[in-house]
C-alpha cells in the first residue's frame, strides 16, 4: 500500500504528462492502509469495517473519525486484529449521491 498516495494525485496526476501510472478518472473513493488490498467485495467492507453503500451514500459505523486536516478523509482505528483503514473520498463529485455519513454510536446520532 502506498500511505502517501491521494485521491486527487491519482485524478489529476496519475498517468498524465510525465507521472507514472495509468491514466485515473472517475473514482468517488479511495481505500488505503494494511488491508486495503485484500478487501473484495461489499459483505467484507461491511462486516470487518462497518462501511455500507446505498442509494443515498456511503456510511461509516463505529470506529471511524473524520481528520481533523482534511473534511474528506476519514479513519478507522482497527481494533481486535482489524487493521486501520483511511478512507478518502472525492466530496467535489459531479455525483450528488455521494455522501459520506459518520455514524456517532457514543452519543446516539446516525
Amino acid at each position: 500500500t502506498d500511505e502517501d498516495l491521494s485521491l486527487n494525485d491519482l485524478l489529476t496526476k496519475s498517468g498524465r504528462g510525465e507521472q507514472e501510472g495509468p491514466i485515473v478518472e472517475g473514482i468517488d473513493v479511495l481505500l488505503k492502509g494494511a488491508d486495503a488490498l485484500s478487501l473484495t467485495n461489499m459483505d467484507q467492507l461491511a462486516s470487518k469495517y462497518g462501511i455500507t453503500v446505498e442509494d443515498d451514500g456511503i456510511h461509516l459505523g463505529a470506529g471511524w473519525t473524520q481528520d481533523n486536516d482534511s473534511s474528506n478523509t476519514y479513519t478507522f482505528q482497527g481494533s481486535d486484529g482489524t487493521p486501520s483503514l483511511t478512507m478518502e473520498a472525492n466530496l467535489s463529485s459531479d455525483d450528488d449521491l455521494l455522501k459520506v455519513t459518520v455514524q456517532n454510536v457514543e452519543n446516539g446520532n446516525a
